[in-house]
């Protein structure tokens, strides 16, 4: 959710920039309105991604604002209307700042990470009842044992997820879960998994699945990943740079790109399809099975 809504502002900003006010012959007026609410700069009683918008249109030029709507367009306070009270706005609804007199109306829990959850009861066959309605206001009480909840900026943001053993099959899709640092999955039937963007994940468990390829790519906070029992012919965790314990085993595995530069707790890779241990780039051949932390040792043939 956070990444879509800096995505939206910068191009709403570089519309304003590229085109300025030669979009239109003339500005549009905006009708006069009653006093409005900090950053309800439309007036339509909400302040949502439509507000920033406008403000963007009228630095650009597009429009005019009345007195009513540019003081409530300055939404940090600052005396004049600037691309940075759009800003704020955005980073408002996203729940990353508080604009006064609107904290009241924020649900406590982040609309994006329920959406996520109600999708995968949807998609993927999670026996739970979904959240109804989905705007953030509660959770149900069967989710309280999985799921577990920490404040991020103004509103609760899932930071871990069990949903081990619970038949679910298909792609599962966490990538919308911003906040999350733990994920076990395992034990279920999954054929995909979707991680990116998990800048603060550092712990997955998605054994015992039926994964044929993992993207690691971005997960610079992973720490531990387990994810033997599938069926990965390769594995690429070089960009997991924190990365300390790698467990692989009981898979079809015949490359794996370790980094160099890393010094690793654990890695157990048995039971694989490598064929010598140069197949493993990134680490010192001669480390492998000398110490217990190390295990390459027996491979299927």
């Amino acid at each position: 959710m956070r990444n879509r809504l800096i995505l939206l502002f910068s191009l709403f900003l570089v519309i304003a920039l590229l085109f300025g006010g030669r979009i239109l012959s003339a500005p549009t007026a905006i009708a006069e309105s009653a006093p409005l609410k900090s950053g309800d700069a439309n007036g339509d009683g909400k302040l949502d991604v439509s507000d920033a918008a406008l403000i963007l249109r009228y630095l650009a030029g597009l429009v005019t604002l009345s007195s009513e709507q540019l003081a409530a367009a300055d939404a940090d306070g600052t005396g004049g209307v600037t691309a940075a009270d759009a800003a704020l706005i955005l980073r408002h609804v996203a729940g990353l700042a508080v604009i006064p007199g609107w904290v009241e109306e924020l649900p406590l829990y982040n609309p994006g990470d329920i959406a996520v959850i109600n999708t995968m009861i949807d998609n993927n066959g999670l026996d739970w009842p979904k959240a109804d309605p989905a705007d953030g206001t509660y959770m149900p009480e069967e989710w309280e044992s999985h799921i577990s909840w920490s404040w991020e900026g103004i509103q609760m943001r899932i930071h871990g997820l069990n949903i081990g053993y619970m038949n679910i099959a298909g792609p599962l899709d966490v990538s919308g879960l911003a906040a999350l640092q733990w994920l076990y999955c395992f034990g279920n039937q999954l054929t995909g998994l979707h991680l990116s963007g998990l800048t603060e994940l550092y712990l997955l468990d998605c054994s015992n699945n039926q994964l044929t390829e993992l993207n690691l790519y971005g997960l610079t906070a992973l720490q531990y990943l387990r994810c033997g029992y599938n069926q990965l012919t390769s594995l690429d965790p070089s960009d997991c740079t924190a990365l300390q314990s790698l467990e692989c085993v009981y898979n079809q595995l015949t490359t794996l790109a370790l980094r160099s530069t890393a010094t690793y707790d654990s890695l157990d890779v048995r039971w694989n399809r490598f064929s010598n241990k140069t197949q493993i780039t990134g680490f010192d051949p001669a480390l492998w099975d000398n110490e217990w932390r190390y295990m390459y040792y027996p491979q299927n043939p």
